[in-house]
This record gives C-alpha cells, structure tokens and sequence, in this order.
C-alpha cells in the first residue's frame, strides 16, 4: 500500500513543561476569526529516546475523534521520556491524518521529525523519528559558541526556530544565548525589540524584555520615554505603564521638571492634570512642586487666577493663593489694594474683603504725604457709615 506524504504546519511556539503525572492542562484553542477550534486532536509519544548520536525516537498514539477530514485543525502532542513531558500544539492541514497508512513529516532547519503509522476509526499510532540537522548545529555553534543540547533539539524542531531567526536574534543581542532566543521568541519578543531597545539605550536582561512584552509594553513606548529624557528601568516601565500613563504625558512632565520620580508623575495624573495645566503656572511664572499642583488643582484654581495676582504685585505661595480664592476673592479686588498704595497680607486683605470694605473707599482715603490709615481704622470707619471723601478731607 502507498504511504501518504503530509506536513504539519507549526506556526505556535511550546505550550508548556509539566512533570509527570501532574494534572495535564486544557487548551481552548482559537481560529483568527475568534471563533473557538474544534478540530483538535491528541498525540502521545512515549519511550522517547536517543538511539545514537543526531537520532531520536519513540512509539506514539493518537486520539483523533474530533479530527474531521476536509478542515483544518489542531494536534496536542505530547513527548514523554521517563523524566518529564513536553507539550506541544501544532496546526494539521485538511485531512492529513485521514488515511491509513501514512506518514507525516515535519522538517525544520533543526531536522525532520517523521510520524510512521497506521489508523484504526477514531485512534492511530506507530513510530517516531527525529533526524537531526549537522549544518544546522555547526552554524548555531559557529554563532553563539555552542551547539544545541540533545535536549533542545525537539523543541528547535517543534518549534521551528529557523537559523535565519537565530541570525537576527545574534546580531540584535550578541551575548543571547540558544535558550535566551527561544524564551524570548516563546514569549513573542521579536529580534528587533531587542535590537530597538539596546539602540535606544537600554540594559535589559532577557527576563526584563519579557516581563516587559507580557505587560503589554511595545518597543516604541519604552523609546519614546528614553527620548524623552526619562531614563527608567523596566520596573519602572511597567510600573507607570499599568498607571495608564503614556508616554508624551511623561515626557511633557519630565521636561517641565516633574519627572525625575515616577511616582510623581503618577499622582499627578491620578489628580486629573495634565500637562497644560502645569504649563500654565510655569509661563505665569510660578514653580510649584506636586503637592501644590494638586492642592491648587483640588481648589478649583487655575493659572489665570494665580498670573493676575502676580501681576497685580503679589508674589503668593499655593497656600496664600488658595486662602485668598476660597475667601471668594478675585484677582481685581486684591489688585486694587496694592494700585490704592496699600501692601498688606492675605489675613488683611480677607478682613477688609469680608467687611465690606471695597477698593474703591479705600482708595478715596488715601492723602498725599499722609501714612495710610491701618485695616482695624478702615473697617471702624466703615462700619460707623463714616464715607470716604469725609475721611480724606479731615486728614488734609
């Protein structure tokens, strides 16, 4: 009977490492489209061994009963050599595991792993080889010192980490090692993150460009802040990353002078101010630090308020500013004061405000060449109904 020649297409990385006789994991598995896929089914190797060197095999099974011919689907294959079972997930084409007997290869730079068998209804099984690749090892070894290890030779096949994708990993992080490239490949941490990300300025260990890609940090983000000025690790990175800060906000904040301590520019952005905001003070000419930021934020006050004040000759702290505004006092009335030749404090200013006293009667009381009259004179006179000309005249 004529053998039939397939091939598994092996798009997804490893699934997993389990011990033995552990609780074995259950995959859902997902077409492109979202819709869940229910043309899967099970492959088990056993008795996996090294017979000589470059030379594996071993005797699998296979539950096909929901292996639908004419679709595509997914195998679970799992290899057991005593010690621990690998887990792998592949994509099968439209019926390839549909006739009897037949023989599957799977060829990869690494070698070729070839499924011999027959099938029986709903169950199949045989032997299986793995032919491993010396061009393959003596370019690996030529690259990054040392060839692979008879335990990884499975997983560069099933995984089909080609030498082209080795290449690139090397020449983006020289130190990475055979192991360093397939975690960070596992992990969807492409060669040109690494690349960008060394370019750009940054150490990162290979457990830091992981954590880094499974906190849902692009390459670009973290460019965009070292750009910026913001010279972070990846703690930090993730840190302000899941404070759903991006990063034109921390750079705004760094180059305002806020963004030397990202926990600064967290609470700034938990306060509800952005960048604007904190460049409306700086061009009215005040410096202030977090705590006044949001203090001055929480008091409904914005820079406007706080310019004329400046401009009105006062030259006020957040605190001051914020008294002068809760005391319902606008920049005109505290401006008026000093332009009537009066220079007095808050706690002044709010006396007179909340007697009654309005600019324009203390103005009417000032006299050339005369001291000015003090609060507690100006509130007396105004609370006897005395007016202000009547005071003038009397100090002429």
């Amino acid at each position: 009977m004529q053998l039939r020649w397939t091939r598994f297409v092996l798009p997804l990385a490893l699934a997993g490492v389990v011990a033995a006789g552990c609780i074995r994991t259950e995959y859902v598995y997902v077409s492109r489209d979202g819709a869940p896929v229910s043309n899967t089914g099970m492959m088990r190797v056993s008795e996996w061994r090294q017979d000589q060197p470059g030379h594996w095999q071993g005797k699998w099974t296979a539950d096909l009963s929901d292996q639908q011919k004419g679709r595509p689907g997914q195998l679970q294959v799992e290899f057991t050599d005593g010690h621990a079972t690998r887990t792998f997930v592949t994509q099968t084409s439209a019926g390839d595991l549909s006739d009897s007997p037949f023989l599957q290869a799977v060829t990869s730079d690494a070698g070729t792993l070839t499924f011999e068998g027959t099938r029986a209804g709903k169950s199949a099984n045989g032997i299986v080889r793995f032919d491993a690749n010396p061009d393959y090892a003596a370019e690996v070894k030529s690259l990054l010192g040392e060839p692979p290890s008879e335990d990884q030779y499975l997983e560069l096949a099933m995984n089909r980490l080609q030498l082209v994708d080795i290449r690139r990993y090397h020449k983006a992080g020289p130190s990475l090692t055979l192991e360093d490239i397939q975690r960070l490949r596992n992990n969807s941490v492409g060669a040109d993150d690494v690349a960008d990300l060394a370019a750009a300025g940054y150490a990162l260990t290979v457990d830091e460009l992981i954590r880094l890609r499974n906190s849902g940090i692009s390459s670009t983000y973290a460019i965009d802040l070292r750009k910026g000025g913001l010279k972070l690790d990846a703690s930090q990175l993730v840190k302000l990353h899941n404070s759903g800060i991006d990063a034109a906000y921390a750079v705004g904040m760094y180059k305002i002078g806020l963004g030397e301590d990202i926990d600064t520019i967290i609470s700034l952005h938990n306060s509800g101010i952005n960048v604007d905001y904190v460049n409306s003070f700086s061009k009215a000419g005040y410096k202030f630090d977090k705590e006044s930021l949001i203090h001055l934020h929480n008091s409904g006050i914005n820079s406007d308020y706080a310019a004329s004040l400046k401009q009105g000759g006062y030259e006020l702290g957040e605190a001051d500013i914020i008294r002068l505004h809760n005391s319902g006092i606008n920049s005109d009335y505290a401006a008026g004061l000093k332009k009537a030749g009066y220079t007095l404090d808050v706690k002044d200013i709010i006396r007179l405000h909340n007697a009654g006293v309005n600019v324009d009667y203390v103005a009417a009381m000032t006299t050339p060449n005369k001291n000015n009259l003090t609060v507690d004179q100006i509130i007396n006179l105004r609370n006897r109904g005395v007016d202000a000309e009547t005071v003038r005249k009397l100090r002429e």
